[in-house]
């Protein structure tokens, strides 16, 4: 198979081979070579855990595609059925109390599972630094500025932009308005 000298090559398989990019030459016609191709890759949901109950595997399903969650999904949502599970259990006070050292448990599972997956996430680089989530709304409040210049009420508008950006994060990551 032919390969490439540059990942930025325009003949390049756009696939991927151990999540870095396919370095072999696209086939004619396509934006992949022959075994990249996802037309002729078998169709395969492989599931780590088999679980007997369709209610059960429905719930598994549901709790998996949890776009926060990159990695070690199946044993997080796995883990957290377990707690409602257990918590479904209980009916009376003394049932809690009893049913607290293993949701303890494993809620200190879920715990460590959800970092586990952070430090990887971090490691692969998936996650932005908040600098650069700052660097990038100014480059934008900098773009609006610019482009809208001849506007009216741009400074209203550029506040409004401002005011919706902080909302969807927890701390300011821009200046309010002045």
């Amino acid at each position: 198979m032919e390969k490439v000298l540059s990942e930025y090559d325009s003949t390049r398989c756009q696939g991927l081979v151990k999540n870095n990019p396919c370095m072999n030459v696209a086939q004619p016609g396509s934006n992949y070579c022959a075994l990249c191709d996802p037309e002729h890759q078998p169709k395969k949901v492989l599931k780590n855990y088999l679980l007997g109950k369709a209610q059960d595997q429905a719930r598994l399903s549901e709790l998996s595609t949890n776009e926060e969650i990159k990695s070690l999904r199946e044993e997080i949502a796995l883990t957290r059925m377990l707690i409602q599970k257990r918590l479904d259990v209980v009916k009376t006070d003394t049932d809690l109390i009893m049913a607290c050292s293993s949701i303890n448990a494993l809620l200190l599972t879920v715990d460590r599972l959800v970092n586990s997956t952070h430090k990887i996430e971090q490691s692969l680089g998936e996650l932005l630094e908040r600098d650069t989530v700052v660097r990038i709304a100014n480059y934008l409040v900098q773009c609006l500025i610019k482009h809208l210049e001849n506007v009216p009420n741009v400074n209203e508008i550029i506040d409004a932009v401002l005011v919706d950006f902080n909302k969807a994060s927890t701390k300011p990551l821009l200046p309010p308005p002045t």
